[in-house]
């Protein structure tokens, strides 16, 4: 087989080892900001009646009111707004491959060696980790990953520059840096690798060289901190993300911790998944896992052998590990610079967690590992055949192994967000679809209790069931009050009973609330981004509220149940606790398709519709029950009116499945 041929299918199975190892992503929810304003851009869009570009605009707005100089950062509402979260996270796949291809052709372009390219390819995937913290890989909307496509395509421009006459080449390099600075202002530090990188191409006697071709990154960046500067002091701002503090041992402390998060396996070693990490392989993918290590460890052999084999071109003492060197060291440190000046993430790092940045650290470390790697390769040239393949042999195992840690702390994490959000966040949306609010009346409060999700939000439920609903919800979440929900107290003061010790609300009978409520409006308030309000209007009839009370619960991935009740009294006390009586009960019970069972249980507790007090328990089978509708996903039943005595405690419904074992 000819040496091209051999190549291309090397190339080929590298990306299919870099494809493999970021399938979990695929399986991951909407995460950190993704899932709780982003995600529900079009519910947002239909509450307030505001266009795409309209929230673009006024976020732009928001954001240099805030002190925050990345005009371009509003492309992710596109995102989100064109693509659901199966496309959405495939997308991010294909950004984290375009920046891997890229990064092998600027490491190509760097050594001039081929074998390079392949080397990077193999060794990326032992650096990508993901992380329970604001992880830029499953989460923040493509912004690392754009990042650093734009830089890689602007240095692989400075340096076709810097060997060549074509003006053209320094034009584009700095036109796309420029742009890079204004979608996130955190890499204003960058400018620094120009000048390393001409440093390392020109040589140390070319100092007039080297300061033309990169004081115009220098420039750019003088600029947009100036912008930055201005804004900041023009509008007085204060968000502690962009607040620094130049106390030095605390930004050490934060720097040292960010850098060193790009390490592999920085933050599978200081969890505690070392010991639960065998069982869980036994458990979920021992097999996938096995292939995945060999088929990566083989790969590696070949890759190994074929570097070994390759002619290289010298063109110069050193110079291309000199700048592959510095490279690498400016892609590693330069990121962490100005994120750990901020008092934010000076409070927040912790020890193999690092703040979003840290994926183009990682990209730096990769280079410094090529570095040896090319160089371990040159020095075997003047070694035996056993000693070779003995140095081939021990690094595939070691990268084997590490290969293989790292896969499943990366599934033992999506797999910890899952079960925390992903499947309660899915059995809801299939609730909503199938139903479960179709009597629900525009304009109903819907009333939650614990545990609090971020995603529980009017622009949410507009999405999957269509309505303006009033969310009330117990504090918990900081976000919320960008989000239109209000407290129970704010939303139930007109329906209170003063003379209870408790707040105590009454929806049976009419009363006269003060106000009435009329939708929501979008506003720009210096929250980065678009919020919503409810709009409310003064009101001089008698009303009966209608009040809905929802929980739901997944137990594993398309199983669990969702209860909504509608409400006669509501009761709160301290620590968020509650007490309701609902007098109507529908249940939307998910069950995995193909899963045999012989029948649906539905327990909870009567209670007292005037005193709250329980009343004892009660227990009906799926045969009791009115069936409303069903499909091979779940069955969506309701409590029959004959069969209700007294008031029923929605809180304590509880729907199980009698699962027949395969």
């Amino acid at each position: 087989m000819s040496r091209k041929r051999l190549r291309a299918y090397l190339i080929v199975l590298a990306i299919l080892v870099n494809v493999v190892n970021l399938l979990p992503v695929i399986q991951s929810p909407y995460l950190g900001d993704d899932a709780w304003r982003e995600s529900c851009l079009k519910g947002i869009m239909s509450l307030t009646q505001t266009d795409l570009g309209q929230i673009c605009w006024g976020t732009t707005k928001d954001y240099i009111k805030d002190g925050r100089w990345y005009p371009f950062v509003v492309y992710y509402y596109a995102a989100f707004y064109y693509l659901d979260l199966f496309y959405y996270k495939v997308a991010g796949i294909i950004f984290i491959l375009t920046n891997v291809l890229l990064f092998a052709y600027l490491i190509q372009l760097v050594t001039r060696r081929k074998s390079s390219f392949l080397m990077a390819l193999l060794v990326a995937p032992l650096f990508f980790q993901f992380r329970f913290y604001h992880d830029p890989i499953l989460s923040y909307y493509y912004l690392m990953q754009l990042e650093l496509l734009l830089i890689e395509v602007s240095l692989i421009f400075f340096i076709r520059r810097l060997r060549n006459s074509k003006t053209i080449y320094l034009v584009m390099s700095v036109l796309t840096f420029s742009v890079a600075l204004l979608v996130y202002e955190a890499f204003y530090s960058f400018c620094v690798i120009y000048a390393l990188v001409a440093y390392a191409e020109l040589g140390p006697g070319a100092k007039k060289d080297i300061i033309k071709f990169s004081t115009p990154f220098f420039a750019i960046t003088l600029i947009n901190v100036g912008v930055s500067i201005v804004i900041r002091l023009y509008f007085h701002t204060s968000y502690e993300g962009t607040t620094l503090n130049l106390d030095l041992w605390s930004w050490i402390t934060a720097f040292f911790k960010q850098v060193s998060a790009a390490i592999p396996l920085s933050y599978f070693f200081s969890t505690e998944y070392l010991d639960t990490a065998l069982d869980y392989v036994r458990q979920y993918f021992s097999d996938q896992l096995v292939v995945f290590m060999v088929l990566w460890m083989t790969l590696w052999c070949f890759i190994w052998d074929y570097s070994y084999r390759e002619d290289v071109v010298k063109t110069g003492a050193g110079t291309e590990m000199k700048t592959l060197g510095l490279m690498g060291l400016g892609f590693w440190i330069l990121p962490a610079v100005l994120v750990t000046l901020s008092a934010k993430y000076q409070r927040e790092l912790k020890w193999g967690l690092g703040y979003l940045p840290v994926y183009v650290s990682v990209f730096g470390l990769i280079m410094l590992s090529l570095m040896f790697l090319t160089w371990l390769n040159n020095v075997l040239k003047r070694m035996n055949s056993f000693s070779r393949r003995s140095v081939a042999v021990t690094t595939a195992l070691i990268g084997g192994a590490l290969v293989g840690l790292n896969f499943t702390n990366n599934n033992i994490v999506v797999h910890g967000y899952n079960a925390a959000e992903h499947y309660h966040r899915s059995l809801i949306e299939k609730s909503l679809s199938r139903g479960l609010m179709n009597d629900v009346q525009e304009g109903s409060f819907l009333v939650f209790g614990l545990p609090i999700r971020s995603w529980d939000e009017a622009a949410f439920y507009r999405m999957h069931s269509g309505l303006t609903l009033q969310v009330v919800k117990p504090p918990g979440f900081q976000m919320d009050d960008q989000l239109g929900t209000i407290s129970y107290k704010e939303a139930f003061q007109d329906y209170s009973i003063p003379s209870s010790k408790d707040s105590l609300y009454d929806f049976k009978h009419r009363k006269v609330p003060r106000t009435n409520f009329a939708g929501y409006s979008a506003e720009f308030q210096r929250a980065q981004g678009v919020i919503i309000r409810r709009k409310l209007k003064p009101n001089r009839s008698f009303s009966r509220p209608n009040v809905f009370f929802i929980k739901y619960e997944a137990e594993a991935k398309d199983l669990g149940y969702a209860v909504l009740g509608h409400l006669t009294r509501l009761k709160t006390g301290d620590n968020s606790s509650l007490s309701a009586v609902a007098d109507t009960i529908r249940v939307y019970v998910n069950i995995p398709v193909g899963q045999p069972y012989t029948e649906i249980l539905l327990t909870g507790n009567w209670i007292n519709p005037d005193s709250l007090k329980k009343m004892g328990a009660f227990l009906f089978k799926d045969k009791d029950l009115n069936l409303v509708s069903s499909d091979e996903h779940g069955k969506l039943l309701e409590v029959p009116m004959a069969l209700i005595e007294q008031g029923i405690d929605p809180k304590s419904v509880v729907a199980t499945l009698t699962m027949i074992e395969n």
